[in-house]
């Protein structure tokens, strides 16, 4: 190994340790400019376990040759974060100790709170700073725009953005019918150097802010970002607005079924739920396997694992797979299995559906897994409870 150490060329990258982070790279014009120049903060990827800003694809400099030659001057800058153990590594017992979790997430944030303070010594607009990354550096886009007075504008860039959203009143999806720009291409306008942001703005109608109760502003001084709390791991009793931190809250087990909500409708007023809903085959049949009508409910189900088998009106059965959509009307005679060992999806309903007969005739649960055992279902509970609940069992 000696022998071979000494005969291997010299690493083109500067050693990057775990340890290594809170540092950044700022490259600017330099000819002083008349005017303070937009800030393009790069973040480099490597799966939060390696990776550095040194890495020659990043360099920052011929980012800034380019803008100069474009007339599109820009100060740039990419940074360094803890990977790793030392970046990453938690549990719940160093939770309950006090310690801080994703250091090398709050490295992050701590570097653009520097540069949004001092990006106008380098000749920076600290009103103008945009934020890319690649791979895992390209993920903490949400969370870098919390901290206040840094970012306030997130905008989905890249020829492709894919998203689920829940729009309700469903008449609203109507806004966004004109705010759209047609292409009829293989795959997308690649040399299109329109002002998307712009171009499409200027396609809503006249009426918009009236007929849709939507109104553009900015917002230059958003919350203070603060520490998590037991509030925010439980669902309010009424509308008021909350948080709720990422696998808590409460969940219902009823059968092989699990609920875990993420609002229902006490929290929305008697509009939406929308839970997570799992089971697993090997726990055995749901009370799903019989059929039911909500008479009043529509239900969307967005598969996330596994396969469920949806039977219609007592007909044929047909399976949904990962990343499909079964759309479920109020009024439609439906029966449920959940086929392999694990799946899970989310419900999206307007109104009780799925998750109040789960809630209702269920159990409290602990843990984030499945159980190993199913809940025996209360079969007396079920139907008083689906009572309530004007459901109907066919």
């Amino acid at each position: 190994m000696q022998f071979m150490q000494q005969h291997l060329p010299k690493p083109a990258i500067p050693p990057m340790s775990d340890m290594d982070g809170s540092s950044l790279n700022i490259t600017a014009p330099v000819k002083k400019a008349a005017v303070l120049l937009p800030g393009l903060v790069f973040i480099h990827g490597g799966g939060y376990l390696f990776g550095t800003s040194s890495q020659p694809p990043y360099g920052q400099r011929k980012i800034v040759q380019r803008s100069i030659h474009l007339d599109q001057q820009v100060v740039a800058i990419n940074i360094n974060y803890r990977l790793g153990v030392t970046g990453f590594l938690i549990s719940r017992d160093m939770q309950n100790a006090g310690y801080k979790a994703n250091l090398g997430l709050r490295d992050q944030q701590a570097a653009l709170v520097w540069i949004q303070k001092y990006i106008e010594g380098f000749g920076g607009d600290p009103d103008r700073v945009t934020v890319i990354g690649q791979s895992a550096g390209a993920e903490p886009g949400d969370f870098v725009s919390v901290p206040p007075k840094v970012l306030h504008k997130p905008t989905p860039l890249g020829p492709i953005t894919h998203a689920v959203n829940l729009i309700s009143p469903a008449d609203w999806v109507d806004f966004f019918r004109g705010f759209k720009d047609d292409y009829n291409g293989t795959m997308f306008p690649e040399f299109d150097d329109r002002d998307r942001l712009q171009y499409l703005t200027g396609r809503l109608p006249p009426d918009y802010e009236e007929r849709f109760d939507t109104y553009f502003e900015e917002v230059k001084n958003p919350a203070e970002p603060s520490e998590w709390t037991k509030e925010n791991e439980v669902l309010p009793d009424d509308t008021r607005p909350y948080y709720l931190r990422h696998n808590t809250g409460p969940r219902w087990m009823l059968g092989p079924m699990v609920s875990r909500p993420f609002i229902t409708t006490k929290q929305s007023g008697g509009r939406l739920a929308i839970p997570s809903i799992t089971s697993s085959a090997l726990l055995g049949r749901s009370v799903f396997d019989k059929s039911f009508i909500f008479p009043t409910s529509n239900h969307l189900l967005l598969i996330l694992d596994g396969t469920l088998e949806v039977r219609i009106n007592s007909k044929e059965p047909t399976e949904a797979h990962t990343g499909e959509v079964v759309f479920l009307p109020a009024g439609t005679c439906f029966a449920l299995d959940f086929r392999p060992r694990y799946v899970r999806c989310y419900s999206y309903v307007n109104g009780d559906g799925i998750e109040a007969l789960i809630h209702g005739a269920g159990d409290p649960v602990e843990g984030l897994a499945l159980p190993e055992q199913p809940q025996v279902a209360d079969e007396d509970k079920v139907l008083s409870v689906a009572q309530n609940l004007d459901m109907e069992e066919e």
